[in-house]
């Protein structure tokens, strides 16, 4: 997708391969676009100069509802990730405050075992 229309200001797409992410435009010269630092090909929307083929960025014009999208998407794995990771405050819970959160996040709790 061609950048022609894109100006300073405006969002982009940026996608590696593994991710996306919400980029911003700097500035634009006839032949590239400049996001964070970072020089795109106006007519490809592939990062400018050498690159290695599984290195390199893409950009796309974002709409508003692909950028609403990614910000869901970031939210949600943020939220994972924080429940996942936050073991040592899970320790500090009472076994009835973790049956509680575990209803919560499987609405039927069925304990393995109990001693």
């Amino acid at each position: 997708m061609a950048l022609d229309d894109v100006k300073p200001g405006d969002k982009l797409i940026a996608n590696n391969g593994r991710y996306c992410r919400i980029i911003e435009v700097e500035r634009v010269t006839p032949t590239l676009v400049i996001a964070e630092g970072v020089k795109y090909s106006k007519k490809t929307g592939y990062e400018s100069g050498p690159r290695s083929t599984w290195a390199g960025c893409h950009v796309s014009p974002a709409t508003e509802s692909i950028v609403a999208e990614l910000e869901e998407e970031t939210r949600r794995q943020l939220l994972i990730n924080n429940i996942v990771c936050d073991k040592q405050t899970l320790r500090t819970f009472s076994t009835e405050k973790l049956e509680k959160l575990y209803g919560i996040l499987v609405t039927d709790i069925k304990p393995q075992c109990r001693h």
